[in-house]
């Protein structure tokens, strides 16, 4: 795991974005995949990965933030 998400270096500011990812595959990426594939048994199921930032998003509508990252929510003003 370490090899993977941080290239055998130490846990820092400049394997920031590794420790994110790790996360973000434990927290929340494994759990949708594996509810997709539970789900696409009964249904057509489509699972997919919002990149596009856009001009407008729900955190900087809400939060009054930045436009920085695509976030949770963020895909609603496509749908």
């Amino acid at each position: 795991i370490k090899e993977f998400y941080f290239q055998g270096k130490p846990i820092g500011p400049e394997t920031a974005q590794g420790l994110i990812d790790s996360n973000s595959d434990r927290y929340f990426n494994y759990g949708s995949w594996e509810e997709a594939g539970l789900h696409s048994k009964f249904a057509p199921t489509y699972h997919y990965t919002l990149k596009f930032e856009g001009n407008y998003s729900i955190t900087s509508f809400l939060f009054k933030l930045p436009n920085v990252v695509v976030s949770h929510g963020h895909d609603a003003q496509f749908l």
